[in-house]
């Protein structure tokens, strides 16, 4: 699948907003604990966590996209890694980023090309039926703290990141869901809508419970839920399947009507 410009902008932007607003949704006294921040620079994300040596919550999303990236771009980002004291970050960069002297720029600020995560999408027309034993809820506020101790346990993720979830739930946009094994809540998964597409992510399954099909249940949710919502179009981003490293989460996907749409180049920014 080759997706056309504007396509790869819509769905660089719902995953940049999403991130946009869960960190802006965080209370301060848990931001400032955890050194969670988030800056806007000429339309890119750069999400901060210096608490947190995971690239995940410390990357550079959006560059390019809505208005041709600049050097000076690059130097405001790093500057506010450094500032707060962050050792390494990505800068993601998608096949349509403008303009081309873009990865010769990374280059001069010793920005390596460390590896790809694939962008795979769908229409929400014709949503898979997918038959399972398994109950899939919608769920709100009151089992937040469920939702954060699945992706606690299944990311080994540390108690203040995941409680950073926490904070979107009752917020617009947001849909969150959690599979039960009977009473049992086993996985979890959320829907995010900025109103030109709909991005999935946060999914976790407790290790007990792995190849349950989980998170096939869950998908087929979200899509019929994201059709019933009038949201045209899905995003996920996950690892690539490579021969030599296989990534089950994009078999998956796959499986239920995704196709890569894309590869985004993760650049690594290290303190040296």
């Amino acid at each position: 699948m080759r997706l056309e410009r504007e396509k790869v902008a819509r769905l660089e932007r719902v995953e940049r907003d999403a991130w946009r607003d869960l960190y802006g949704a965080v209370p301060a006294e848990v931001a400032a604990a955890s050194g969670l921040q988030s800056h806007t620079v000429d339309g890119a994300l750069v999400a901060i966590c210096s608490s947190v040596d995971v690239l995940a919550f410390n990357r550079m999303i959006g560059l390019g996209i809505d208005e041709p990236a600049a050097p000076e771009q690059l130097d405001r980002a790093t500057a506010l890694f450094r500032a707060a004291g962050v050792r390494r970050f990505f800068v993601q960069v998608a096949p349509t980023a403008e303009p081309p002297e873009l990865d010769d720029w990374l280059a001069e600020r010793s920005m390596i090309h460390y590896n790809n995560w694939a962008r795979l999408c769908r229409e929400t027309d014709n949503p898979p039926v997918v038959n399972s034993t398994l109950r899939v809820e919608h769920v709100g506020i009151e089992e937040s703290e469920v939702f954060s101790a699945i992706i606690e346990s299944a990311f080994g993720w540390p108690d203040a990141a995941t409680h950073w979830v926490d904070a979107s739930f009752g917020r617009s946009g947001w849909h969150h869901y959690i599979a039960y094994d009977d009473d049992e809540p086993i996985a979890t998964s959320v829907l995010y809508s900025n109103g030109e597409a709909g991005w999935l992510s946060f999914a976790a399954t407790l290790s007990t419970h792995e190849g349950r099909g989980a998170q096939s249940a869950l998908i087929a949710r979200r899509i019929r839920d994201a059709r019933d919502l009038g949201i045209d179009v899905l995003s996920v981003e996950t690892a690539e399947d490579l021969p030599k490293k296989p990534s089950q989460s994009n078999r998956n996907l796959r499986r239920l009507g995704f196709a890569q749409g894309y590869l985004r180049r993760n650049y690594l920014w290290t303190e040296s």
